[in-house]
């Protein structure tokens, strides 16, 4: 359900997803599969982006960051 960025195509969208209850539950189960992610992966991810941004602004080291995650895969 690829839309243009604007309140007026998302009302549009909304509004054909309510006429539709076939395409409603497409779109639910198309939402499920793509929007839930599990807590793990979200870390994971914004630690390697905090750690670009550290790296490349000359941020002291997180050292004591990479401690925590380590242990926490062996745990």
């Amino acid at each position: 359900f690829l839309i243009e960025n604007s309140a007026q195509s998302l009302c549009d969208l909304l509004a054909e997803l309510t006429d539709n209850p076939e395409k409603l539950a497409r779109a639910g189960r198309g939402a499920r599969e793509t929007i839930y992610r599990h807590w793990d992966s979200v870390v994971d991810e914004v630690y390697q982006r905090y750690r670009v941004l550290a790296d490349r602004h000359g941020k002291p080291s997180l050292a004591r960051l990479d401690r925590s995650r380590r242990a926490r895969q062996f745990a």
